[in-house]
């Protein structure tokens, strides 16, 4: 029986970009075609491996839609394999209880099956409220005001919570990684609490194309959808480009005509970040800083809605004002770099407040601006063609302008803040990408690739000597470039003290504050 490549991925939510992955859904696919009844599929994963865990709902989805079950193995390092034996005894029992190849009735074809994914955003869609999912603080409050712009009614999700973490382990399967458990459950909670009309109502996820990214969050709120019986609530990949599983004819944005308002956007936002991560320690009223940063925050998005750069610009000159004023510049405080997963980095929730902890304890935290993480494509570009790994993307003519563009918005703002004692620069990503050379190679880009090892290099070279990693519990990838090159980072920086925390939906808040209060020691 040949199954065509093109029949796998029109009954797919993931998206069909990695060949190990294909190949499994394609298996799926011939065991839940076959016309026997006695054909079953097992799948031997890898414990932790995150692209297993995103594969294993959209093959359990593949095969149920055929009357079929997936049989898992987990394989780790421990010896006692009776666990196993017995799910593979249990299945052999199972199929021997089943009649010899029986022909599988007609109304298994495809037509006459449940919807295995939510509708299409059409243009007659254009007028729902799109939920997305609550990213990072200081960040997700422009995305309203920017979609806006494009006549699009964006609503960002409050803060998850643990009731969401916990939504998320019941509608996706355990393995995936902290950040997607939460996105998922937030999103599922949100549209089973009866607060919106789910035929007026859709759900919006970045989707990046990169390896264990917002890519796959993008099927798995689908299957959560599908099994919830929400299919009639479109899912928006919001990407720069289309894909195999982005077909959405309704959403149409002129990136362009955004370009402005969103560069605007997150460099205030970083720049903000930069005035009040120095200025909460040494603030001489306690809750001042806090209050500064919320009234600056609040204060940008009706001047971004009427695209009012100039007067943009100029709140920020008062916002350094006003944070010197308040600031104690004698005060010597420590300082901390955090690095690490992007959502976990700038997720409150989600790393269990680190952040607002050290700023409590006296300690300057300094977290590399998000618009460097956004600029990772600049050195790609040079990195793709020097190492053959593609021809996609910008080329390296196109980056060095996009490069060019993104340091005149750095430019501006270093000026504008360039009067607080405590600012400290944005840094050209090009000198990050050279500096993570020093410790792993530039074809590495899984997870935050690396784009951390060079966070981190350059924490270092201006002096911080402290820095905390934030990583999902099982995230291979930033495992890798992280606590796994350890050594290197040691070796070029021998006074370099490094702690590493994992999370997941049952971290425990005194480990993380006993290893923290060990890092300031």
């Amino acid at each position: 029986m040949r199954i065509s490549v093109q029949a796998v991925y029109d009954e797919l939510n993931a998206m069909a970009q990695w060949a190990y992955p294909n190949r499994i859904f394609k298996a799926a696919h011939w065991v839940g075609n076959s016309p026997y009844n006695n054909l079953h599929m097992v799948e031997l994963t890898s414990f932790g491996c995150g692209p297993d865990a995103f594969i294993l709902d959209e093959v359990r989805a593949i095969l149920s839609r055929y009357g079929k079950n997936l049989t898992v193995l987990k394989i780790d390092d421990v010896n006692n394999i009776g666990s196993l034996r017995l799910r593979v005894r249990s299945l052999v029992e199972s199929v021997n209880a089943t009649p010899r190849n029986p022909e599988i009735p007609k109304s298994r074809d495809l037509e006459n099956k449940a919807p295995f994914t939510t509708k299409p955003f059409e243009h007659s869609d254009r007028d729902r409220v799109i939920l997305t999912p609550y990213f990072a603080e200081g960040y997700n409050e422009f995305l309203p005001t920017i979609f806006a712009l494009a006549g699009y009614r964006i609503e960002s999700l409050p803060m998850a919570t643990q009731a969401d973490a916990e939504e998320g382990l019941h509608v996706a399967n355990n393995d995936i990684c902290y950040p997607a458990t939460i996105v998922v459950g937030a999103i599922m909670r949100a549209l089973k609490s009866g607060k919106y009309d789910l035929s007026k109502t859709a759900v919006a996820i970045t989707q990046t194309g990169g390896q264990c990214r917002a890519s796959n969050y993008y099927a798995l709120i689908k299957n959560a959808l599908v099994a919830a019986g929400m299919s009639q609530v479109p899912v928006i990949a919001v990407a720069i480009g289309p894909s195999l599983q982005n077909s959405q004819p309704g959403f149409e944005i002129n990136w362009l005509h955004l370009i402005r308002p969103t560069l605007e956007a997150l460099y205030f936002a970083d720049a903000l970040a930069k005035l009040y991560y120095p200025a909460a320690p040494r603030e001489r009223i306690p809750g001042v800083a806090r209050k500064l940063y919320d009234h600056y925050l609040n204060a940008a998005q009706p001047l971004l809605a009427k695209r009012d750069y100039r007067a943009i610009r100029q709140l920020m000159r008062d916002a350094a004002g006003a944070f010197t004023d308040i600031t104690d510049t004698t005060k010597q405080v420590p300082v901390v770099g955090v690095v690490g997963e992007i959502y976990v980095k700038y997720n409150t929730f989600s790393n269990h407040g680190v952040v607002r902890w050290l700023m409590e304890h006296g300690v300057e935290v300094v977290p590399p601006a998000i618009t460097g993480f956004f600029s990772t494509s600049i050195p790609n570009a040079f990195i793709n063609r020097e190492q053959h790994i593609c021809k996609d993307g910008l080329s390296p003519w196109q980056a060095k302008l996009v490069n060019r563009l993104l340091l005149h918005y750095a430019h501006v703002y270093d000026r504008l803040c360039g009067d607080y004692p405590f600012y400290r620069p944005f840094t050209d990503i090009m000198d990050i990408w050279h500096k993570s050379r020093r410790v792993i190679n530039s074809a590495a880009d899984f997870g935050e690739g690396w784009f951390l090892p060079g966070e981190i290099c350059d924490l270092a070279d201006h002096g911080i000597h402290k820095v905390v990693s934030l990583q999902p519990f099982g995230c291979i990838a930033n495992h890798i470039i992280s606590k796994g090159i350890e050594r290197r980072y040691k070796d070029l920086y021998p006074h370099l003290s490094l702690l590493f925390l994992d999370f997941d939906a049952g971290t425990s808040d005194a480990n993380i504050t006993n290893r923290l209060h060990f890092l300031l020691q």
